[in-house]
């Protein structure tokens, strides 16, 4: 008697296909709201990078999503997941119900599906540079590394919820803990708000930047894309508020058991009013109290930002970036590219000034 082996196959999902490209990101483990189909779909429409959103399959049974940008500047043709100047701090692949499986069967339906991208990359977009940056929790990394990918560790900073607030809040270092109890003693107020609230705050951002002498990134068109898409199912705005002013606020996204740091901590107008350290206690309480498990500080590898969020005793969290470039004669012009965009070692996993 025969026995069939099914094999993985990719092929580009269409609008038709969003449900079923949706249920895999459901269904995975490391699947992160940055997976979306309306999220993609969005970065597409404002970055002038084309998507190509690679559904994993055996025969009629949906397995994994892939979603890669891609843009041709000049020569260069470049492929990422997810692209810059985005706001996403990650993206790759994806699989549905991955934990449940076997580690024979994990590393099987990995392979193939890295195997059955690679031949989609050399026959239809033939890159010179790929750069991948793997969701939190996907530590195989070797489909990459055998491939002729350059594979590097990135960091994030987590909190568990799960132990309460009470016990997370006598974590902080002591004087965190004197100055949120300060900051609310002088009459500083953490509200949630809505789209007007949100434009304050990217106003603030945008401020921010220009004090700087840089742009903010993302475009107001893209954040009201994503507010209109996502909140507030999704998502929750934060805004600090004295003497009924907006000083300040933060956006938190919130999928699955997860809430994820966005945007927002923007600089203190008022010197003796620490509004950031407020903010950013009161959506871990709040986290506490909805039943998320896990609140991710996104952007540890940053080391200026660092203290700030390390003052919040989090635990260090790695996930991965593969980057493959398709000659040694792409490297000479590296510093010229990734200066171009914004490099790609710092490439926004979040837009917080502390």
């Amino acid at each position: 008697m025969r026995v069939m082996i099914m094999e993985i196959d990719i092929r580009i999902a269409e609008e038709k296909d969003k449900e079923a490209w949706n249920k895999v990101v459901e269904n995975s483990p490391h699947a992160t709201i940055f997976h979306r189909w309306e999220w993609l779909k969005i970065v597409e429409k404002h970055t002038g990078y084309k998507l190509y959103p690679l559904l994993g399959h055996e025969e009629n049974n949906v397995l994994a999503a892939f979603p890669v940008f891609y843009k041709k500047m000049v020569f260069l043709r470049s492929v990422f997941s997810p692209p810059p100047k985005t706001a996403m701090p990650y993206l790759g692949p994806v699989f549905s119900e991955y934990n449940e499986l076997k580690q024979g069967k994990k590393e099987s339906r990995f392979f193939e599906l890295h195997e059955k991208f690679e031949s989609f990359m050399k026959s239809k977009v033939r890159p010179h540079y790929i750069n991948i940056l793997l969701p939190p929790g996907i530590l195989e990394t070797r489909p990459f590394l055998w491939s002729g990918y350059q594979v590097e560790p990135n960091y994030n900073y987590t909190i568990d919820l799960l132990k309460g607030e009470e016990e997370i809040f006598k974590s902080f270092k002591k004087n965190l803990r004197q100055t949120i109890n300060a900051t609310e003693r002088k009459g500083v107020v953490i509200e949630k708000g809505g789209k007007d609230e949100l434009l304050v705050l990217y106003d603030l951002l945008s401020d921010n930047y220009k004090d700087q002498k840089k742009k903010l990134p993302i475009s107001r068109e893209y954040v009201l894309d994503i507010y209109d898409a996502f909140f507030p199912e999704y998502m929750n705005i934060f805004i600090a508020k004295y003497e009924g002013a907006i000083l300040g606020g933060m956006v938190d996204l919130h999928y699955k058991e997860k809430i994820y740091s966005w945007i927002g901590n923007t600089k203190n107008r008022v010197n003796d009013l620490d509004i950031n350290d407020l903010i950013q206690w009161k959506a871990i309480q709040l986290g506490c109290r909805e039943g998320f498990k896990t609140y991710e500080i996104i952007g540890a590898n940053t080391q200026r930002l660092s203290f700030f969020k390390t003052k919040f005793n989090p635990e260090l969290s790695v996930y991965f970036s593969a980057t493959k470039y398709s000659s040694e004669l792409v490297k000479i012009p590296k510093n010229a590219y990734t200066r171009f965009y914004k490099p790609l070692e710092a490439k926004i996993p979040s837009l917080k000034i502390s």
